[in-house]
């Protein structure tokens, strides 16, 4: 790398003091975050010296070009600058030969403070919020006058606003755009008190109606049978469900050849009724056992047989209902989690593996077939997002299965996740895991903590906006797994205020699902359906 030593000098002093600023909104790094290749910056910060060799001077072993909205170029190898200053106004596309990060120091930008002006025809622009903003909201000023025909991002993702199509999404900072106006106008950022930053949004289309696979709910019967608002939004955005405890043993299992299944017939006529399928969870858990049963006095043999009448009983019990899908007259019960989260010190010390053997998983899935040779059999566990540990456990688990004629056709990744971990490139990396075993794969509870530390009382609009990209995120990590292996998404809980997550962290100010209390779409809502498109 080039180094000039006054300018080096200079810098370093820069960033010292923009570390020892007493106030932050003055002095300010940002870092940007470059893929390699093309791509289009902006910055919201305005340096001492905004030269473009300066500027780029911490980045100039990969960089190859730099280049301005008029076409002007800054090319390092030949250490020619026909650009000179930067204008933190405008978008600036830049070439690198690797991911590389550009930081700039300076002062931050208030963004209300300056007017963006646009020259008719394309321009390149800087995005100046340090948070994510929707580009409708940014775009208003260009919009309302039906000014604006086209905004695109360095992957080359459109709004439309003449058609009401926004595949971009939020403007993110450091990214800079493309867009194309008739005449000349202004971008006029609002001040924070004063844009309309709304918690909730109205959709135009139903999840169900824009996903290519299964969007399911966990219920309980009293959901549908006693709450006629709660029926009617499970009925426009889902057409998949899962009962939350209700098909579990510990329900069911009333004694020796004794079974309720009247709380899962509710839902299973219910899901008839209307369209859905429904997903059985789950079989056999170490936390969900009646007492009786734990407490079973008689052999290890005779307690192996009750779990085997058991299995057998309840999948034939489900499988008898049935609806027409294309056609095909097939079971409501679309599949079963045959063995939850068993790759568990809780597990490992039940009494389904201290009294029927290290094989007891086995034996389970084995049960299950031999009633219904067309039910999808899965094993369901949470962390298989981040766990490579576990990952590896049911991977081998898999292969053991297959070598020894044992079924098996997919896996729950519960899904149960944190605004900010893991990190997108560790879930891709786990579920590629399993992708390779050939299974089917379900995102089998999903819900999504953003207050684990306590520090919020109500939900903020800065809270709500990254819990919208990261919904995003995910939705998109799904949809790109192979279509043929997609068995569907599945959201454990409707509302934040009925998530399981509240008790759970002894926290009542999480918010953690799609739906605020009032049934309201959550801005995070509309994550998950760009995340489709």
């Amino acid at each position: 790398m080039k180094i000039n030593t006054p300018i080096f000098v200079f810098t370093l002093l820069f960033h010292l003091a923009a570390i020892c600023q007493t106030n932050p909104t003055d002095e300010h790094c940002q870092q940007i975050h470059l893929p390699g290749g093309w791509f289009t910056y902006s910055s919201y910060v305005q340096a001492e010296n905004m030269d473009a060799e300066i500027m780029m001077n911490s980045i100039d072993d990969n960089l190859l070009i730099l280049k301005n909205n008029n076409g002007d170029a800054y090319l390092t190898e030949w250490d020619f600058n026909g650009i000179g200053e930067l204008d933190f106004r405008q978008g600036y596309q830049i070439k690198t030969n690797a991911p590389d990060i550009l930081e700039i120091c300076g002062l931050k930008m208030q963004p209300e403070e300056h007017e963006i002006p646009i020259e008719s025809g394309w321009n390149s622009v800087s995005y100046l919020k340090d948070v994510p903003t929707s580009a409708e909201e940014v775009m208003q000023g260009l919009t309302d006058n039906e000014n604006l025909i086209i905004l695109k991002d360095f992957e080359g993702m459109a709004y439309f606003p003449g058609l009401n199509f926004n595949a971009i999404g939020n403007m993110q900072p450091g990214q800079g755009y493309k867009l194309k106006i008739n005449t000349t106008g202004t971008i006029n950022y609002l001040a924070d008190n004063e844009t309309n930053r709304p918690l909730t949004y109205e959709p135009v289309i139903a999840l169900k109606d824009i996903a290519s696979f299964p969007i399911g709910m966990s219920l309980q019967a009293k959901n549908i049978t006693q709450n006629p608002r709660y029926s009617n939004a499970l009925k426009r955005d889902f057409n998949s469900l899962s009962a939350e405890y209700e098909m579990k043993m510990g329900t069911i299992y009333k004694g020796i050849n004794q079974y309720d299944f009247s709380a899962g017939d509710a839902i299973v006529n219910f899901a008839k009724e209307n369209g859905f399928r429904v997903f059985g969870h789950a079989l056999v858990w170490h936390a969900s056992i009646p007492n009786w049963l734990n407490n079973f006095d008689g052999s290890d043999q005779e307690f192996e047989n009750l779990i085997e009448t058991y299995i057998k009983a309840t999948v034939t019990h489900f499988a008898q209902e049935k609806t027409i899908i294309n056609g095909e007259e097939v079971s409501v019960v679309a599949g079963w989690d045959v063995v939850n989260e068993a790759f568990t010190n809780q597990a490992e010390n039940a009494v389904f593996r201290q009294r029927m053997g290290e094989d007891y998983v086995a034996k389970c899935f084995t049960w299950a077939r031999e009633v219904d040779s067309d039910v999808k059999l899965f094993y369901n566990d949470y962390n298989l997002e981040f766990d490579f540990t576990k990952v590896n456990q049911v991977t081998n688990m898999i292969d053991d299965f297959r070598a020894n004629g044992i079924p098996i056709d997919g896996v729950g990744l519960q899904t149960h996740i944190n605004i900010s971990y893991p990190p997108i490139a560790t879930f891709q990396n786990c579920l590629n895991l399993l992708l390779e075993k050939d299974v089917l794969i379900h995102f089998s509870e999903i819900d999504m903590t953003i207050n684990r530390g306590g520090d919020i009382t109500e939900l903020t609009y800065e809270r709500a906006l990254s819990q919208e990209n990261r919904y995003k995120e995910i939705a998109e990590l799904y949809s790109n797994v192979p279509a043929e292996k997609r068995f569907g998404i599945t959201f454990w809980g409707m509302r934040d205020n009925e998530s399981w997550l509240l008790n759970f962290w002894d926290n009542q100010n999480e918010y953690p699902l799609l739906y605020d209390s009032n049934y309201n779409f959550k801005i995070a809502h509309r994550g998950f359906v760009e995340g489709l498109h």
